[in-house]
């Protein structure tokens, strides 16, 4: 009911569609496929070719047919309503027989014709266009290196047709005569992002172009050592290699991509030949399990893709390390609060901490096992040492005794926004700027010449930075690297005094 502004939405591609029109008269226009008055009288295209097409028109009960061009209103020509009687797309009699027309070209055109219902002649409109699609689209390919296209063509479209594919930067990377209505062709896989452009061409040259992003199988993986616990290989220990492989390319049916092939070729540099002991889907990987080796270097060999793309990696399994504790002493400003980290070098983790006693007794201290190595000290705890036992996935432990560095108070520096020329001639400590963004610099200035050690400590006393400077008294020292914001503890120490001189940096 929509007159001129009716709209038709959300068509589905791939079928043909054809529109009748009638206003209060009854007066009908269709366009493709087949037009057809309220009666069943038709104008029926056929005999497609690249320029030009071939038309019936029903007959009108009259002498004569006509047919005109509907874009310029003119006769094409009239014939007499019984010049046909075969439908040849069907072979069958038309039912009111008419007339045909050959070697039209594409266009719109309408004839009056008799309308067996309405017992009156009624003009029927019909565009007629070149109705062979093609088209294409991403495809899968099972080779590593090699990316797929589908392409359609219509039977009845003349022939060669031809399959052009281009690269994003628009070089030409294949060419391909197609054949069969659905066909696949592979081409080279771009080394990056960007859409494809695939053009499909008929015998009458008529074009379709195609921009697709492209399926890619390329093997992408990540190597992981579990395990190697003293054991059946000694105190060495050893371990499991466990190969986590893309879906894509280690095990994707979907695309007829087989499972992978993965297997140990060399250890430690030695011919090998074995196979993974099992595998198992894991979320968007494929995991490839090699059980009990022992400690060596190892190197795996992964067959992927349909072609037998191989790719290698190397990996070693190390021989076990007892855990070490590895901070050396504790640090408490006053008799303030403090948290005490523990790190560990060596052992397998998951790590069990615990305090096992503090000199003098804390008994809140003792909690028991925990998970975490983080201790927090209650203030007004005057501790001597803290002994501490952390404990690996292997049952080993380490104990180890730490003294508390009690401090009077951690003096902070001044803030100060360049170079201080100091000029006190018992010499002086500067660090600036003060807060900084993690490019600082530690300027010293003593009477004596000798060996200082410059140790920078976060608020949780581990070292993050330690430079030994000999036989000087004057020194600028430039400090870079990746700082967390945050405090730290900045300290020089006088290797022949033992004298220590602290300052607080702020990093932001």
């Amino acid at each position: 009911n929509g007159g001129a502004l009716t709209n038709f939405f959300s068509l589905p591609f791939g079928q043909d569609y054809y529109v009748i029109v009638q206003d209060g008269c009854y007066r009908d226009s269709a366009f493709f496929k087949d037009k057809t008055s309220a009666g069943g009288s038709e104008l029926n295209p056929f005999a497609w070719r690249c320029n030009t097409f071939d038309i019936h028109a029903d007959g009108n009960n009259y002498d004569t047919v006509c047919l005109w061009n509907a874009t310029t209103n003119t006769l094409v020509s009239c014939k007499k309503w019984t010049d046909t009687s075969i439908n040849p797309n069907t072979g069958q009699p038309w039912p009111y027989g008419g007339a045909e027309w050959y070697n039209l070209p594409y266009g719109s055109y309408y004839a009056y014709i008799y309308d067996p219902c309405l017992d009156t002649l009624l003009r029927i409109d019909t565009t007629v266009r070149y109705p062979y699609k093609s088209s294409a689209g991403a495809y899968f390919a099972c080779m590593v290196g090699q990316s797929g296209i589908s392409v359609k063509y219509s039977l009845e479209a003349p022939q060669p047709w031809t399959t052009r594919i281009f690269w994003p930067n628009d070089s030409l990377v294949a060419t391909y005569a197609s054949s069969g209505a659905n066909w696949w062709h592979t081409y080279p896989t771009y080394p990056g992002s960007g859409m494809i452009k695939v053009v499909t061409e008929d015998g009458c040259g008529k074009r379709d172009t195609s921009y697709f992003g492209q399926n890619t199988i390329f093997p992408h993986r990540r190597l992981e050592v579990k395990g190697g616990c003293p054991g059946i290989y000694g105190n060495s220990g050893g371990g499991d290699i466990v190969l986590h492989g893309n879906f894509e390319a280690y095990n994707n049916p979907a695309q007829s991509v087989p499972i992978a092939a993965v297997r140990i070729v060399l250890k430690d540099g030695q011919p090998a030949n074995q196979l993974y002991n099992s595998t198992q889907a894991n979320g968007a990987e494929q995991d490839f399990y090699f059980t009990n080796l022992p400690t060596g270097t190892y190197v795996l060999e992964s067959t992927v893709g349909c072609m037998g793309f191989k790719v290698y990696d190397t990996i070693r399994v190390n021989p076990y390390q007892y855990p070490l504790q590895e901070q050396t002493h504790v640090t408490q400003c006053g008799t303030n609060s403090f948290v005490f980290k523990d790190t560990v070098a060596g052992g397998l983790p998951p790590f069990v901490y615990e305090i096992l006693a503090t000199k003098p007794a804390w008994s809140s201290l003792i909690t028991g096992p925990q998970s975490s190595n983080t201790f927090l000290i209650p203030p007004g705890a005057s501790l001597d040492t803290v002994q501490m036992r952390v404990t690996d996935a292997c049952g080993n432990a380490h104990v180890k005794d730490f003294p508390v560095n009690r401090l009077a108070s951690c003096l902070p520096l001044p803030v100060l926004s360049g170079e201080l020329q100091n000029n006190n001639k018992n010499g002086g400590i500067n660090v600036y700027p003060n807060p900084s963004t993690g490019d600082f610099t530690i300027a010293f200035d003593f009477m004596q010449k000798g060996d200082y050690l410059v140790r920078i400590v976060n608020t949780l006393g581990i070292k993050q930075f330690e430079k030994l400077l000999q036989n000087v008294n004057r020194e600028t020292l430039r400090v870079r690297q990746n700082w967390s914001p945050g405090a730290y503890l900045i300290t020089i120490i006088d290797l022949k005094t033992g004298k220590e001189y602290l300052f607080k940096q702020l990093l932001m």
